[in-house]
């Protein structure tokens, strides 16, 4: 490792963009970090957030409760917590405590029982925190940001990989604008615990944006940083995934230009656009600005619809909302061993 640690205590980061954005990739790359700790991803901070959000008493009848509902959150089963040990971590608290160090606790046992007791970040990874973006600079004051951004295009293209989203160019698009809306509106009022990188920055220039990164993380660069994949993946073995536990690989940047149909690439373009620009993304082809085509209306709706129905499911009771996510996930192909 290179430079002088100036932290002190451990901080929470979340890790934010929209799917398929290189997001499992910087989770990998910083996990790879002796000083950071990033498990596998899941949410369980959102799914138990509405049962014990107000509990201030955490005797012992109330953390074996909440260790029951961890498995409510089926994912949980990669991260292989010693239970015990968390038991004796979240007493050691003392029963006056708040539903946010009891988390906090939860992430420290990953850590410790995957070899970084003494880990100076706790990470975690999740797309649709940009969709719960407003809850958790008060939930975790302390907790940095991490905006991870891609260019809508291959984003678009990506998705085309996987079973657990939309399909057309325009909803598609239309995620891609308001997931990142959603991150970027966070930076702005946080700016300095905010710090957004672009996929295509760590593809093209790895070690300059990591050592960006681990200035912002208050860290010192360490070159297994750019060895993840050397490391043992404990990622699941879904074909999606696959990138994410081999070198980094630049010839991926542009590969989209000969791909893309020139239908969706103009489609993507209309609906992106000023965000594309503001992100530093050049349309490929000029478009003229105006109000939406009636031909993209539907693919709109659509995607706006899906988004408020994802917003509506994180809002509700922990019992329902873990039910519809898992049925969500079986469906999909995307829980642990499926």
């Amino acid at each position: 490792m290179e430079g002088v640690m100036t932290s002190s205590a451990p901080r929470m980061l979340f890790i934010l963009g929209r799917g398929r954005s290189g997001t499992t990739i910087m989770r990998c790359l910083l996990d790879a970090h002796p000083l950071v700790s990033v498990p596998p991803e899941s949410m369980f901070v959102m799914m138990l957030h509405g049962r014990y959000r107000h509990a201030r008493r955490w005797d012992l009848p109330r953390v074996e409760a909440f260790l029951r509902d961890l498995r409510l959150e089926t994912r949980m089963v990669r991260w292989k917590l010693d239970t015990g040990l968390l038991r004796g971590r979240i007493l050691e608290l003392g029963e006056r405590t708040g539903y946010a160090e009891v988390c906090r606790r939860v992430y420290a046992v990953y850590a410790e029982t995957h070899g970084k007791p003494g880990a100076l970040i706790l990470g975690d990874k999740n797309p649709h925190y940009c969709l719960l973006a407003d809850r958790l600079p008060g939930m975790f004051p302390e907790a940095l940001f991490l905006h991870v951004v891609r260019d809508p295009r291959p984003n678009f293209l990506s998705f085309h990989r996987v079973r657990f989203d939309m399909r057309g160019a325009v909803p598609l698009a239309l995620r891609w604008r308001i997931y990142n809306a959603s991150a970027l509106s966070l930076g702005r009022e946080h700016p300095d615990r905010y710090l957004r990188v672009r996929f295509e920055d760590v593809l093209r220039e790895p070690e300059t944006t990591l050592r960006s990164i681990c200035g912002f993380l208050d860290l010192p660069f360490d070159a297994a940083l750019l060895r993840h994949h050397e490391q043992d993946s404990d990622l699941p073995g879904w074909e999606w995934l696959e990138n994410a536990s081999k070198p980094i690989d630049s010839t991926r940047v542009d590969s989209w230009r000969d791909v893309i149909g020139a239908a969706d690439l103009v489609r993507i373009e209309h609906v992106c656009g000023s965000m594309m620009e503001e992100l530093g993304y050049e349309r490929a082809r000029p478009s003229p600005a105006g109000r939406h085509r009636p031909s993209q209306v539907p693919g709109l709706l659509a995607g706006w619809l899906y988004t408020t129905m994802e917003r509506l499911v994180l809002r509700l009771p922990t019992a329902l909302m873990a039910a519809l996510i898992n049925r969500y996930r079986r469906m999909t192909g995307s829980l642990p061993g499926s």
